[in-house]
């Protein structure tokens, strides 16, 4: 089949996948708004003639495109429509495409070499697949990844220089809401236990002290509750006996449903404890903060997060010390002001400017 010249696929993960939507639908819908013509697919199909292209349950074969970006390809669980299956090396389908003239690219956005025992992920992948994993990123034209720190991990597990293509928002899935006067401050912490519990607990003393005599004044909301799921894990056994104030939940919701549930709190922390995984993660929960309206604390030491606070948005928690400056009524102007700041770095983070990353990094094959 002939090659679609200006033409990109993304392979991504199939369903509501928080990484399918951030590395593959999002820049695709920003590439679309650039003039490029993107597909977006989970099945990877290679060709009689050693092409490679996607299939699309609606649209059937895609059209052969000239660039590629595949997420983590994994074989199909038998007698299930998952993929939740062991690893598929495509290093042979990426010899032959590229032979036709295809550009193919591998994306991440985790550091799997360095996932810690206790996330859930731990142990998805054998060294066998991953050694795999790295075998075909070799075969490639390039890596791209989310960040700074794991373009060094791939760097130091396969010596190959990864790409750095950063993660994007769109803002007008956002609709910021003012702060109510006449109820408590809702400060929220996003994130479900099972993955983001230890996060959490860096800063739960901290937070009893700031929280300690405001009972009635703030609240406290867990956006991202699976407690009626499968892992019945609780936030009360997190965050510990008499907690000074308030504790709500939101239930976890899909990624199309994310902006509803950030309406529901006013300010926000982002904890997270300082290892090599969590220094590998984008700032895309800090982007969908700004995009909702809402202030937010981070750790001083993320990088990541670091640059959104030199373009104004989010504040540095030092030694994980939540700020006063989330909650006190006497800087409600300032929490104005990261509002407004926060907003405009969305804006800026859009489609359009994400995508033109990818751009970058096509230029020199057009």
């Amino acid at each position: 089949m002939k090659i679609d010249n200006r033409r990109v696929l993304f392979i991504a993960e199939a369903g509501d996948s928080s990484c399918a939507y951030y590395r593959a639908q999002l820049p695709a819908k920003g590439l679309r708004q650039l003039g490029w013509t993107v597909d977006v697919a989970s099945s990877l199909v290679e060709l009689p003639d050693g092409c490679i292209t996607g299939f699309d349950q609606r649209l059937g074969l895609l059209p052969v495109p000239q660039f590629m970006i595949c997420r983590r390809i994994n074989e199909p669980v038998p007698g299930t429509i998952s993929d939740s299956g062991s690893y598929a090396s495509i290093k042979n389908m990426v010899r032959k495409a590229r032979k036709r003239g295809q550009i193919v690219f591998i994306d991440l956005d985790d550091d799997s070499w360095n996932l810690p025992e206790h996330n859930p992920a731990y142990g998805n992948m054998t060294k066998y697949e991953m050694d795999l994993w790295a075998e075909d990123m070799y075969e490639c034209n390039g890596v791209i990844v989310s960040t700074a720190a794991l373009a060094t991990s791939v760097l130091i597990h396969t010596d190959i220089n990864a790409v750095v293509c950063r993660n994007g928002i769109d803002k007008n899935l956002y609709k910021y809401t003012a702060n109510a006067t006449d109820r408590p401050l809702r400060l929220g912490w996003c994130g479900t236990l099972d993955y983001r519990g230890r996060d959490l607990q860096t800063i739960v003393e901290s937070l009893r002290e700031l929280l300690a005599g405001r009972f009635g004044e703030v609240e406290f909301w867990h956006v991202g509750d699976v407690s009626t799921l499968s892992k019945p894990l609780d936030i009360y056994d997190v965050l510990g006996p008499d907690f000074p104030v308030q504790i709500r939940s939101v239930p976890w919701v899909p990624i199309s449903r994310l902006a509803l549930s950030l309406a529901s709190v006013d300010v926000a922390v982002v904890p997270m404890e300082e290892t090599r995984f969590n220094s590998a993660r984008s700032n895309v929960t800090g982007l969908a903060l700004c995009a909702a309206g809402v202030p937010f604390a981070y750790p001083q030491w993320h990088e990541e997060y670091d640059i959104l606070w030199r373009q104004g948005a989010g504040y540095p928690m030092m030694d994980n010390v939540v700020p006063n400056v989330l909650v006190d009524k006497e800087y409600e102007s300032v929490r104005h002001d990261m509002r407004s700041a926060g907003l405009a770095v969305a804006a800026n983070h859009n489609p359009a400017n994400t995508a033109m990353q990818y751009t970058k990094v096509f230029e020199q094959w057009l």
